[in-house]
């Protein structure tokens, strides 16, 4: 009876051995999935948290592009827009005649105020020196 007994205690161990060894496997194949789909989970999260991120950058963009044209605006400062630039020849060439005027005049503006700048600086020191010169001269000669 004893051993009668003690082959199903046997079985027993050795179904319960193998059962564990089924349930261990089952346990890592569920700890691997649980791996998984965590490693899918958190890297959908990091996903979904970049284009959240780049999300709210560009509703930040916006606010602030919006909130500095609102603040140009009350305070009188408008932008304007750049003229298009010339598409045909004749616009080209016209464009080309203004600026080289344009600079022309630059030049000419330059010119003459550099001359009078310098015929006022000449007239000035040499009347200074002179007149000092002369009066010295002068003022020596009387006495």
């Amino acid at each position: 009876m004893a051993a009668a007994a003690a082959a199903p205690a046997g079985d027993l161990l050795r179904n319960s051995g193998e059962s564990e060894a089924k349930s261990s496997k089952t346990a890592a194949a569920a700890a691997a999935t649980t791996a998984a789909a965590a490693t899918t989970a958190a890297a959908a999260a990091a996903a979904a948290a970049a284009a959240d991120g780049k999300t709210f950058d560009k509703e930040q963009k916006q606010k602030n592009e919006a909130f500095w044209r609102n603040l140009l605006l009350e305070i009188g400062v408008q932008q304007q827009q750049p003229p298009p630039p010339p598409k045909t020849w004749k616009d080209k060439l016209a464009c080309e005649i203004f600026l080289s005027f344009n600079s022309l005049f630059c030049y000419i503006y330059l010119f003459i105020y550099l001359f009078i700048y310098l015929f006022i600086y000449l007239f000035i020191y040499l009347f200074i020196y002179y007149f000092i010169y002369y009066f010295c001269l002068f003022a020596a000669a009387a006495f």
